[in-house]
């Protein structure tokens, strides 16, 4: 679909005004400058995490706005997929009988009672196969259809016109006439409805038919493209088995070709007696034989792997044309039942307007004109109901159809279209009074491109037990989408210096603002990937954080492990030392107490040597007893100190894992308020150079026309660049409120036919 700008007003006239040419200001910023990074520490006993955000400083003014809750979010994908529409249909009769006066003419008519009674049901469901690939073709298709007419009694009533005149006579009857020919009318006129409806929703399913179709075949080529695959394997493996144990495992491809291009020659294979020597020949035959049936091998591997890549190419073109299938029947309906419900709708207006010319003519008429008028009016208002009646009933179908169509995406997917340059308006201003001339090659941008961001709730769960979620983008897909070219030229002719300036100014503002709306799109796209990039940054901050308690744990049951076995040995080691029932109390006193050289001494001067060395001995294993002990409390505190290192990294993850989705959620919102409320200021600038032009004259009429075309475009831009976002919020927070889907029902394709008429 082309963006189409406001058309210049090229019409010239002559102007005695004296006027100096104006350098027309464009007011618009740079809206592009590259996104800032702030950082969020995240302390870790290891390392620090700094995780990368976008700066959303797009603009000065940040507008804060609530987060939708999860209710909220959750009604928003509750679809209406069926829809009912009432019929018209015969309620019951009227028996006319006119009679001429003072004669014994009559005649007497069975009046149809038209009115609503049954109605009709259409229910839409979604078609979805999976392409080899792995690509996704969804369409909105009929689910099922229902018509009922209740058999009530009908409506039985009589009524008898007395007319004094042979023409007043003729009138009624033919009054009469119209009204009955007019509810015969009515209903062909709904089933014309109902089998346009009836039409183009078997369409939809012969289109999903041929998609599944296109789908088997795709995946029947790629299995023979496999098998094709794996038959050139085996015959390589066999040629290169063959070829090793002819020529050794070094042989060459050159030397198989030298080998099997070589043909025995029997002379040489006799010797100057005139010896034939049979065996060598028939060896050498026997390797150039087999040397050939190599060669053969590999040429016919060559050619699987030639008839591989043609299926694989057929198996993509087959594939691409079902995603292609899918875009035509959505545009087949909608563009259908449009065309027929336009038709409707003039045929209505039309009818009902000649209704109303025939009421008020009656009104004024006298007898017997009167008679014939009010026959017409009938007939048209019967006509035009029916037109309009069913051109309602159209036009709530494709209402349905389009709603379930937008809706088929899982909520935690985003889709949109992506603008891109799909030709150019060449156009050539010409100054008639200097002759002087300019071109711009202003860009058409349409939509080429269709982009799919998928969003889902991973989680990280801590070695402490606790799960966190931690949401991210699953996959980002592109999908070509059909558009067709646009090149077109025109010149424009003005007839003096101020008119050229003025039109050749507003062709450059038309000529930047194309741009300026694919630099928006670029903006809301690089604000997607920003906070996109920001989720993982979260999600890695939390399993390195993860992977940190982990560590911790670790030490804490070697340190726990290492006390333990330090106490024991310590126990052990005090009980041999003091028995038994041993305190801490003789520990520390024997592990205080020096031994005294003298305390060794007897009264005779006697030194008890052997004693004094076991008292030595004592006092040290006491020391070293109790340098276990201290050890082992040592580790209960490092242990301590790292449970409160957990609780800090703990408390710190589940803070992450908080932050993590209300930073995507704030920051993309920001953008939204901030495109939104640059999108409205523009439209209202549109607006008021717009209602300038009613008043302008040339050549004041074609800036502003430039102005205005400037201002719209630049808030269509703003406009779209927020839509892309919202739909990517959108999915973000049914992704993190767990929203299960729309609630649209899978179709069975080949159990649907849809009969109305």
């Amino acid at each position: 679909m082309a963006i189409t700008n406001v058309t210049l007003n090229t019409t010239s006239t002559t102007s005695t005004t004296s006027t100096t040419q104006t350098n027309p200001d464009i007011l618009f910023q740079d809206l592009l400058d590259s996104f800032n990074t702030v950082t969020l520490d995240t302390e870790q006993t290891t390392s620090t995490t700094q995780i990368q955000l976008p700066n959303d400083a797009i603009s000065q003014a940040i507008l804060e706005s609530p987060v939708e809750d999860a209710e909220d979010l959750s009604a928003q994908w509750e679809v209406q997929n069926t829809v009912k529409f009432p019929l018209l249909n015969i309620t019951g009769y009227k028996t006319v009988t006119v009679v001429l006066e003072g004669t014994d003419q009559s005649a007497t008519f069975k009046i149809p009672i038209l009115g609503e009674a049954g109605e009709a049901t259409l229910s839409f469901g979604k078609f979805e196969v999976t392409l080899p690939n792995g690509d996704k073709v969804v369409m909105a298709v009929p689910a099922s259809a229902s018509k009922e007419v209740p058999s009530a009694d009908q409506t039985e009533v009589s009524e008898t016109i007395v007319v004094n005149d042979l023409q007043s006579f003729e009138y009624v009857k033919a009054s009469l006439q119209m009204i009955q020919q007019g509810v015969d009318s009515a209903l062909q006129i709904q089933d014309g409805a109902l089998q346009a409806i009836e039409g183009y929703s078997n369409a939809l399913i012969q289109y999903a038919k041929a998609i599944e179709e296109l789908k088997e075949n795709a995946e029947n080529l790629l299995q023979q493209a496999d098998e094709y695959e794996n038959k050139a394997a085996e015959l390589r493996d066999e040629a290169n088995q063959r070829a090793a144990a002819l020529l050794g495992d070094d042989w060459t491809m050159d030397e198989l070709e030298q080998l099997a291009s070589t043909v025995p020659n029997y002379q040489d294979y006799i010797d100057e007696n005139g010896n034939f020597d049979e065996a060598a020949f028939n060896e050498a035959v026997s390797q150039y034989q087999e040397a050939n049936e190599i060669l053969s091998l590999f040429q016919q591997a060559d050619a699987y792997d030639q008839t591989v890549q043609q299926l694989r190419d057929q198996a993509a073109q087959l594939q691409e044309q079902a995603k292609q299938l899918a875009q035509e029947a959505q545009d087949t309906f909608e563009n259908g039942l449009t065309s027929v419900i336009n038709q409707y709708v003039s045929q209505a207006n039309s009818y009902l307007s000649q209704a109303q010319s025939y009421a008020s003519k009656a009104a004024s008429d006298s007898e017997p004109q009167k008679y014939l008028d009010e026959g017409y009016a009938q007939l048209y208002e019967i006509l035009g109901t029916a037109f309009k009646v069913s051109a309602d009933n159209m036009q709530a179908v494709l209402d349905t159809y389009k709603t379930v169509s937008e809706n088929l995406n899982e909520p935690n997917e985003a889709k949109f279209p992506l603008l891109n340059v799909i030709g150019y308006e060449t156009v050539t201003v010409v100054n008639e009074s200097t002759g002087q001339q300019q071109t711009f090659k202003i860009p058409v941008l349409g939509e080429t491109k269709e982009e799919t961001i998928t969003f889902t709730q991973d989680t990280v769960t801590l070695p402490t037990g606790e799960t966190l979620n931690t949401p991210v983008v699953q996959n980002v897909s592109t999908t070509d989408l059909n558009y067709t070219p646009v090149n077109e030229s025109k010149t424009i002719t003005v007839s003096d210096d101020v008119e050229f300036a003025y039109v050749t100014a507003a062709l450059q503002m038309k000529q930047q603002a194309a741009d300026v709306v694919l630099q928006l799109q670029d903006a809301a796209l690089s604000v997607i990937n920003g906070y996109s990039d920001a989720l993982d940054s979260y999600k890695d901050a939390i399993e390195q954080i993860s992977n940190s308690i982990a560590q911790l744990q670790d030490q804490i049951a070697q340190y726990q492990e290492l006390a333990t076995n330090l106490r024991e040995e310590a126990n052990q080691r005090a009980a041999a030392l003091l028995g038994d029932n041993w305190t801490m109390d003789e520990l520390e006193q024997l592990a205080s107490t020096v031994p005294n050289y003298q305390d060794y001494v007897d009264e005779n001067g006697n030194f008890d040597e052997e004693a004094f060395n076991e008292a030595v001995s004592q006092y040290q294993e006491a020391n070293e007893i109790l340098s276990l002990f201290q050890q082992a409390d040592a580790y209960d505190q490092a242990v301590e100190q790292m449970n409160a290192q957990i609780e800090s990294l703990r408390e710190q993850a589940a803070s992450l894992a908080e932050q993590d989705p209300q930073t995507f959620i704030e920051g993309v919102q920001n953008v939204i308020n901030q495109f939104s409320s640059q999108s409205a200021s523009y439209a209202s600038q549109a607006d008021t150079y717009l209602n300038k032009l009613e008043s302008d004259t040339e050549p004041q009429k074609y800036l502003d026309e430039g102005y205005y075309e400037l201002y719209n475009t630049l808030s269509f831009g703003f406009d779209r660049a927020s839509d892309i976002l919202q739909a990517v919020l959108n999915a973000f927070n049914a992704t993190i409120n767990n929203e299960t889907g729309t609630y649209i029902p899978t179709v069975d394709i080949n159990s649907v036919n849809i009969n109305l008429a």
